[in-house]
């Protein structure tokens, strides 16, 4: 099977958006005398747009209720300047490059708000590379859940065995193998630590794996 598509996740993968929301996490729970519970953490990345679960978190740990929109307010304040210094992974722009010079069908599946998307795509001025985008504003359930691939594909008008996806979480990556695509990941600083047991393929770096060469890996079998 030749692949004609390739689907790009967005917060993680395209830009380390998961980091400095790590990061501004553990500058709120240091103001309250509390160490972040990463590992219990882990295990929404990737899948739940503006998570309440740290909320919990904080209130098991201050064993009382908190105010929870003063302490979103605090949160999104250190988050989005953090993020905003963001600038795109290493590589992603040379693979968008060569996915348009190869002429794949290029689309994005992300678990965050359209607007999130379109703001970030506009900074990192990528924005003309995605023939279709799908996100939290078109489905149902998020991921793990395939519905988001499962769109992008219609959109793209391509079958699952033609398209490859890249992502960076655990959750992506069981949301685009359910929706019967191969997967790629290309871990960030946070899902570094994670178990990527049925990804296809695991790269540290972009750089280290010219695009070419990805794309016959899948072509061969």
């Amino acid at each position: 099977m030749t692949i004609k598509g390739i689907i790009f996740d967005f917060d993680g993968l395209i830009c380390d958006t998961e980091t400095p929301e790590l990061r501004a996490w553990e500058a709120l729970f240091a103001d309250y005398g509390f160490i972040f519970p990463f590992e219990r953490y882990q295990e929404t990345i990737g899948a739940v747009h503006n998570d309440e679960t740290p909320f919990i978190f904080l209130e098991e740990m201050l064993n009382h209720p908190i105010t929870r929109a003063e302490v979103k307010e605090k949160f999104s304040f250190i988050r989005n300047k953090l993020i905003d210094l963001e600038p795109i992974r290493p590589g992603i722009l040379n693979y968008l490059k060569q996915s348009k010079f190869f002429g794949l069908e290029i689309g994005l599946a992300s678990s965050s708000p359209r607007p999130w998307i379109d703001y970030h795509l506009g900074r990192l001025s990528i924005s003309e590379y995605f023939g279709c985008i799908k996100t939290f504003n078109d489905v149902s359930k998020t991921k793990p859940d395939p519905e988001l691939f499962i769109k992008a594909l219609a959109c793209m008008g391509l079958k699952p065995d033609e398209v490859v996806a890249l992502e960076d979480s655990i959750n992506g990556v069981t949301a685009a193998k359910k929706a019967g695509l191969y997967v790629v990941v290309f871990p960030n600083e946070v899902t570094r630590f994670f178990e990527f047991d049925e990804a296809d393929l695991v790269i540290d770096s972009l750089e280290e794996m010219p695009f070419d060469e990805l794309i016959k890996v899948f072509n061969n079998l």
